[in-house]
């Protein structure tokens, strides 16, 4: 029988603080100090003589990736806060600087070119193929991106929590979760299982057999790119915020959308229209916040008085009195996560602007609230 599968903090301390506070985070053994700025988008990480620094344009578009020892990567963006491309200088959407990796779209906003990589998609926003040397092809149950049938060689068996099964070259692994969709183990087909271990975002840091003996580590940046160690690293494909990392892409699939480590981005729009930049991940702050649905970013463990909602949203909506979590900025968008409610359902709560409460039924459409 499976154990309980073990989610420790690793020392994280997230939170939304003050612009400019500091949250410490051991990254293998070391500790990294966090910044952000007056809106709360990331601004520095630093750990110990190595400091990340980040810049952004009104918009939330990440401007300028400075690290110590490698220099400063420049974004530009078009109109619709669409990447135009990344380079070694500052320069005009239309102007790419020498040795630019460019990105194009298409009519609905989805990437179909990243540097060297092709992406094809359909008339649903659905990826059906990505193009990188070799071609692996993509395939989906209905018209939404959330449950995937086929990836290249791989099938998935989806239940209501998530992927529950996949198959490659005839050799099944299956996934154990609790009941509000945590992953707890994973089952080769030899019939040997694995323990997940979680920190604060979801992530996976560990993993350990049946003996307690490590199998796998995991270590990520402050955008989720990834190293992994150990005899089943490769094997699992749950790591960055509990997304399914792909092989063939490289990217994080969350839900509803794809996201690329490497830009800090979704590879195509929000799908729901509540995001004000369509494009931006957990606006700007990957510290603190995690998008599991590609829907919009939560802030998972922030107190508030969401046991007076529970019984209003299940039942219908009902006048509340509401106001923004403390600590987080007036107007600023936030959402908190409550994640076991009657009949699996989920919500969401996100202040759109002063005064506006959006509340998502993840099993039905936006409500919103008007607060007088």
């Amino acid at each position: 029988m499976d154990r309980g599968r073990s989610r420790v903090p690793a020392e994280l301390r997230i939170g939304a603080g003050k612009a400019g506070a500091g949250d410490g985070v051991p990254e293998t053994g070391a500790v990294t100090t966090y910044t952000y700025d007056a809106v709360q988008r990331l601004k520095t990480a630093v750990t110990g003589t190595v400091t990340e620094a980040w810049t952004y344009d009104l918009n939330g578009n990440r401007l300028t990736a400075a690290k110590t020892g490698t220099g400063t990567l420049h974004s530009a963006y078009n109109a619709a806060d669409q990447l135009c491309w990344t380079g070694p200088s500052a320069a005009a959407c239309t102007a790419p600087p020498s040795g630019a990796s460019t990105f194009t779209y298409d009519a609905n906003g989805n990437t179909t070119k990243a540097g060297t990589p092709t992406m094809a998609w359909n008339t649903f926003d659905q990826m059906t193929s990505f193009t990188s040397g070799t071609t692996t092809n993509f395939a989906y149950a209905g018209s939404s991106n959330t449950e995937r049938t086929t990836a290249g060689a791989t099938t998935f068996l989806n239940g209501s929590l998530g992927i529950t099964r996949q198959t490659t070259a005839g050799a099944n692994t299956s996934f154990i979760r609790d009941p509000d969709g945590t992953l707890i183990s994973m089952r080769n087909s030899a019939g040997a299982s694995f323990y997940y271990t979680t920190d604060a975002l979801g992530s996976t840091i560990l993993l350990t057999d049946s003996a307690q003996a490590k199998v796998a580590t995991y270590a990520y940046d402050s955008w989720g790119n990834t190293t992994a160690t150990g005899t089943q690293a490769a094997a699992n494909p749950f790591r960055y915020a509990g997304g399914y990392k792909d092989t063939a892409t490289g990217h994080t699939k969350f839900g509803a959308r794809y996201y690329d480590a490497g830009i800090g981005r979704f590879t195509q729009p929000d799908p729901s229209g509540l995001e004000e930049n369509r494009y931006l991940y957990t606006d700007s702050n990957p510290i603190n916040r995690t998008d599991p649905t590609g829907l919009f970013d939560t802030i998972d463990g922030v107190a508030g008085v969401l046991g007076a909602f529970v019984g209003a949203f299940a039942g219908g909506l009902v006048g509340l009195a509401v106001a923004g979590p403390v600590g987080l900025t007036a107007g600023r968008d936030c959402c908190l996560r409550i994640r076991k409610l009657p009949e699996g359902t989920r919500y969401s709560l996100r202040w759109r602007s002063p005064g506006v409460l959006c509340v998502r039924n993840h099993q039905q459409s936006p409500r919103r609230i008007e607060d007088d």
